[in-house]
C-alpha cells in the first residue's frame, strides 16, 4: 500500500499528489530536494570563486621566484619560504599550546 502525499505549491497554490515538483508551474515543492539542491548550488559557486580568484601578491612572488632561472635566488628564496612556513607552524603550535592550557 502506497501512501499518497499531497504538498500545496506555495507559488500557484495548486495541490500535487505524489511529487517533488508543482505539476502546473515546475516549481521545487519538495522542501527536501530543494534544500538540497539550494546547498549544491553554494558550494558549486564557491568552487568556481576558488578557481577563478586570483593569487595574492606573496603567493605571485614566491611562485615566480621559485621558477627563477638563476640557481642562487632559487635557493635563497627556497630558504626563506621554508623559515617562513616554519615560523607559521611554530605561532599555531603557540596558539594550540595556550588553549590547551586555558582549558585544563
Amino acid at each position: 500500500m502506497s501512501q499518497n502525499c499531497f504538498i500545496k505549491c506555495l507559488e500557484c497554490g495548486i495541490k500535487n499528489q505524489n511529487t517533488d515538483y508543482c505539476s502546473n508551474c515546475g516549481v521545487t515543492i519538495n522542501i527536501v530536494l530543494k534544500r538540497r539542491l539550494e546547498s549544491e548550488k553554494k558550494i558549486q559557486k564557491k568552487i568556481e570563486e576558488k578557481q577563478t580568484k586570483e593569487p595574492d601578491k606573496i603567493d605571485l612572488f614566491f611562485q615566480k621566484a621559485l621558477e627563477h632561472p638563476n640557481p642562487v635566488i632559487r635557493s635563497f628564496v627556497n630558504a626563506v619560504h621554508s623559515v617562513w612556513t616554519f615560523g607559521a607552524m611554530i605561532v599555531g603550535a603557540l596558539i594550540a599550546m595556550v588553549i590547551g592550557v586555558a582549558a585544563g
